[in-house]
C-alpha cells in the first residue's frame, strides 16, 4: 500500500509532507484557552503549554496520534492521581488511566514486580454553558443531549491515540477534546463554533 502526503495547515499557510518527513510548526501558547487543531477530518480542541511540544504522528490502527507531556495520564501529580489496591477499583470522580503505561509508575512503585496498572487518574469536568451542545463519550454511539448549565464528568485523555477523546457538537461543528486530568473546564459556543476555556 503507498503511502500518502500529508497537507499541513496553519492558519491561512499549507504545505505537503511526504511520507517519513517530519517538520515543526510553531502553535500559539495559551493553557486557559484551548487551541484548534485540524488533523484530517477532525478538529482536535487541546491546550498548549509555553516551550511545550505537541507530537503528531501515523497511527496504524487510528490514522493519526497525538501527544504531550501535559495530556498523559500517566504524567498526573498526586493531586489528580493515585495508586488504587490491586484488587479495587477506581474511587468515584476517578478513572483507569489504562494502556499504553510506562513499565514502572513511579506513582505506584513498590517491591512487587506484576507491572500491574493501578493508577487512577481524576476525571475531567466539563461545563457546558450553553444550550445545544452534546457529548459523545468513546465508546458511545449516539450523541448525549446536556442540558445547559450543566457539569459532565470525562475519563482522561487516552493518550496517544485519539480513539479515547471526548466528541463534542453543535450544529455544525464536532470537536475531540484533548484535557490534562482533573481539568475544569467551560464549553462554549463562539460564532457557531465550540470553544474550550479553563476555569
Amino acid at each position: 500500500m503507498k503511502e500518502k502526503s500529508t497537507c499541513l495547515r496553519v492558519g491561512n499557510t499549507s504545505k505537503l509532507l511526504a511520507p517519513g518527513k517530519k517538520t515543526r510548526v510553531a502553535i500559539a501558547a495559551n493553557v486557559t484557552k484551548f487551541a484548534r487543531l485540524t488533523i484530517g477530518t477532525s478538529d482536535v480542541l487541546l491546550p498548549v503549554e509555553p516551550e511545550g511540544t505537541v507530537t503528531l504522528g501515523d497511527h496504524p490502527c487510528f490514522g493519526w496520534a497525538l501527544s504531550a507531556a501535559w495530556l498523559d495520564p500517566f504524567g498526573a501529580d498526586e493531586r489528580n492521581a493515585y495508586c488504587r489496591a490491586p484488587d479495587a477499583k477506581c474511587k468515584k470522580g476517578y478513572t483507569a488511566a489504562g494502556p499504553p503505561g510506562p513499565v514502572q509508575d513511579p506513582l505506584c512503585a513498590d517491591d512487587r514486580d506484576d507491572h500491574s496498572e493501578r493508577r487512577c487518574v481524576r476525571n475531567t469536568t466539563l461545563h457546558l454553558a450553553d444550550p445545544g451542545l452534546a457529548l459523545r463519550e468513546f465508546g458511545a454511539e449516539t450523541d448525549t443531549p446536556v442540558e445547559a448549565g450543566k457539569s459532565v464528568e470525562v475519563g482522561p485523555s487516552l493518550m496517544p491515540a485519539h480513539c479515547g477523546l471526548p466528541e463534542l457538537a453543535t450544529g455544525d461543528d464536532r470537536v475531540l477534546v484533548a484535557a490534562p486530568a482533573g481539568a475544569r473546564l467551560d464549553v462554549l459556543q463562539d460564532s457557531g463554533h465550540i470553544a474550550v476555556v479553563a476555569r
